[in-house]
C-alpha cells in the first residue's frame, strides 16, 4: 500500500509531464525547392525559420551553401529547426511564404532523397524590404546602408546605395601668427551590384542557363553556358564593373559611347571545359535616343589582356523600355556593351564652272588675204560689164 508521501510525488509526477513534454524541444527537418517570383531563389539568398512569432529566428540558411552545397541542386534550401512551441513560419529575403507556418510535430519533410516542402514569396519591387534581394533591382537601403545578410528594413532601390563618409583636413592660416582650420569634405562610395548563380551539375554537350534577377540593374539577363566536359557545383558571377586599369577604352567617345562595363567569372569550370557562351542583355532606348546612338551597331565586346574583340552581337526583341540582344562568347571575362553613334549622311552638290569661250573670227595670212581682195574685185568688174552690156543689146528686127 503506497503511503501518503509516495501518493503525492505520483500525483505531482503526473500533473508536471504535460509541462515537461511541453517544453522538450522537437527537432523538425525542411529541405526542398525556395522560390521566388516563379524563379528559383539564387544562391545567396536567405531562408529563415521562425518559431511561434519568436523575435529571433530559430534557423537559417543560404541557398547554395551548407553541407548539400556540393551535391543540391539550384534554389534548394535545408532546414534543420529545434522547436520549442507548436508551429514554425517561414521566410525568403525577410518576407513570408506563401505556407505562413507548419506544426513543428510535423518534421521532417525530407524522405532522404527528394525533397517535398518547397516555399514560395512574391518578391517586392518598391516599397520596404527586408535583405537587398527582397527588391527587384537587388538593393534594399537605409540610408547609407545596404542590407544584404540578415534582417532589416530600408527601402528598395533601383540602383546602387551610396554610402557617404567625411574626411577632415587641417589647414594652416596665413601670416600673423594665424591659427589652423579644419575643412570637412564629403565622399561618395558606391557599392557594386552583385549576382551569382549555381548549377549543380552541367554534363559534357549539354548546357545551363543562369538568370539574373537584377536584370534592371545589372542589364544582363542570362548566362547560358554549354560544357565540353562534365562539371559539377559551377557558380557564376556577374558583377557591375568599370574600364580595368592598363585597358584601352571599349569604343572612342567620338565614335560612339559604352552603357555598361561587367565582369562575369565563373567557380569549379576551367576555360578549357567551356564549349561557348550566350549572353543575353538588355539597353534601355532612352539611352540610345540621349547619345544618339543607332540600335543596329550595339555590340557585346571581351576583354582580351588589354585589348577589346567585338563579340556576335543580334537583336532578338523590344518592348516599350529596352532593347533585348544575344552575344555569343569563347569564354568569360569583363564584357563592355558598346554603341556606334548615328552617322548623319549629307547629300553634297558639285557645281560645276561654266567657261564662254568667244569665237574670234579667223585671221587669214596677208597673200591669201590679197588674193581673195584681188578675186572680189575680178567678179564685180565682171557683174559690172555684164550688166552694161545687157542694157545696150538690141534684137534684130524682120520685115
Amino acid at each position: 500500500m503506497i503511503g501518503k508521501l509516495g501518493f503525492t510525488l505520483i500525483l505531482i509526477f503526473l500533473l508536471a509531464m504535460p509541462f515537461v513534454n511541453a517544453q522538450t524541444p522537437v527537432v523538425g527537418t525542411w529541405r526542398g525547392y525556395a522560390r521566388m517570383s516563379d524563379s528559383l531563389a539564387a544562391s545567396g539568398t536567405y531562408v529563415t525559420a521562425h518559431v511561434d512569432n519568436a523575435s529571433s529566428a530559430a534557423a537559417t540558411t543560404i541557398i547554395g551553401g551548407g553541407e548539400y552545397a556540393s551535391t543540391a541542386p539550384s534554389g534548394y534550401y535545408s532546414l534543420d529547426v529545434q522547436c520549442t512551441g507548436s508551429y514554425v513560419n517561414f521566410r525568403i529575403c525577410g518576407i513570408t511564404v506563401s505556407i505562413p507556418s507548419e506544426a513543428c510535430t510535423s518534421g521532417p519533410h525530407y524522405n532522404g532523397t527528394q525533397p517535398n516542402f518547397n516555399l514560395s514569396v512574391t518578391k517586392l519591387s518598391s516599397g520596404a524590404c527586408s535583405y537587398s534581394c527582397a527588391c527587384s533591382g537587388g538593393k534594399c537601403c537605409n540610408g547609407a546602408t545596404e542590407y544584404t545578410a540578415g534582417e532589416g528594413t530600408g527601402t528598395c532601390q533601383s540602383s546602387a546605395c551610396a554610402a557617404t563618409t567625411s574626411a577632415t583636413t587641417t589647414t594652416s592660416g596665413g601670416g600673423g601668427g594665424g591659427g589652423g582650420g579644419t575643412t570637412t569634405v564629403a565622399a561618395t562610395t558606391t557599392i557594386a551590384v552583385v549576382e551569382t548563380g549555381t548549377v549543380a551539375k552541367i554534363e559534357n554537350g549539354t548546357s545551363a542557363t543562369f538568370n539574373v534577377t537584377q536584370s534592371d540593374t545589372l542589364k544582363i539577363e542570362s548566362v547560358n553556358v554549354e560544357v565540353k566536359n562534365t562539371v559539377n557545383n559551377v557558380q557564376i558571377t556577374v558583377k557591375e564593373s568599370s574600364l580595368p586599369s592598363g585597358a584601352n577604352v571599349a569604343i572612342a567617345a567620338d565614335a560612339g559611347a559604352v552603357y555598361k562595363y561587367l565582369e562575369i567569372t565563373k567557380t569549379n569550370v576551367q576555360d578549357a571545359d567551356i564549349n561557348k557562351v550566350k549572353i543575353k542583355f538588355k539597353v534601355e532606348k532612352s539611352w540610345l535616343t540621349e547619345n544618339n546612338i543607332d540600335p543596329a551597331t550595339i555590340a557585346l565586346q571581351r576583354l582580351v589582356g588589354s585589348s577589346w574583340t567585338k563579340l556576335s552581337t543580334s537583336m532578338v526583341s523590344e518592348d516599350a523600355t529596352y532593347y533585348y540582344f544575344e552575344a555569343e562568347s569563347p569564354g568569360l571575362s569583363v564584357f563592355a556593351i558598346t554603341g556606334q553613334k548615328v552617322v548623319t549622311t549629307t547629300s553634297t552638290v558639285t557645281s560645276v564652272a561654266t567657261t564662254t569661250i568667244p569665237v574670234t573670227p579667223p585671221i587669214l595670212p596677208p597673200t591669201t588675204m590679197f588674193i581673195f581682195i584681188g578675186i572680189l574685185l575680178i567678179a564685180a568688174v565682171v557683174v559690172f560689164f555684164l550688166r552694161k552690156s545687157k542694157r545696150s543689146f538690141k534684137p534684130p528686127t524682120f520685115s
